[in-house]
């Protein structure tokens, strides 16, 4: 297993103007996670890539099935976390008309979340790479809420503008 990047801890304070959600439940992993099994991965040579193109990347693994994270009560927790954070939301770019930036200094349980060792320990088991923690302020447990109106499109959308082959029928 690969080894990760030593990490800094999340600041304990919040920056100005950023204040805790009130009333939030406090995150706790017996009640919130339902961390089951691992999932099957794919890895970067099964879709034929050498061992000398995959050696300098972050990690083998390509992709990986599904799998849960969080207990019934745990999505019930988030969602209405994000709920309340969406009073926050700001338009990010053509791309993503809305998303939360700072979630973990306004929302507890999102930052607990996202701090998880148990959730750390599962991802580092699928990506076989130690999972460390990034740097105070770099994206983490970002939600990016619904459009405004169904229908709508991005200008682009991951990566590709519409109208491409993903959008073609058939």
């Amino acid at each position: 297993m690969k080894a990760g990047r030593a990490g800094v801890p999340f600041p304990a304070g919040q920056p100005p103007g950023h204040e805790w959600l009130p009333d939030e439940p406090a995150f706790d992993p017996d009640i919130h996670l339902a961390l089951g099994d691992l999932p099957a991965t794919r890895s970067l040579e099964e879709f034929g890539y050498t061992a000398e193109e995959v050696g300098p990347t972050a990690t083998p693994v390509a992709v990986s099935e599904p799998f849960r994270v969080l207990s019934a009560e745990g999505a019930e927790v988030l969602l209405a976390s994000s709920r309340r954070l969406r009073a926050f939301a700001r338009r990010a770019g053509n791309r993503i008309e809305q998303t939360v930036r700072g979630g973990c200094y306004r929302s507890r349980f999102l930052r607990d979340l996202c701090l998880s060792p148990e959730v750390a320990a599962v991802m580092s088991a699928i990506y076989g790479i130690d999972v460390g923690r990034t740097a105070p302020g770099r994206p983490r447990g970002r939600p990016r809420l619904p459009r405004a109106r169904v229908g709508d499109r991005p200008a682009r959308e991951h990566g590709r503008p519409p109208g491409g082959a993903a959008d073609r029928p058939g």
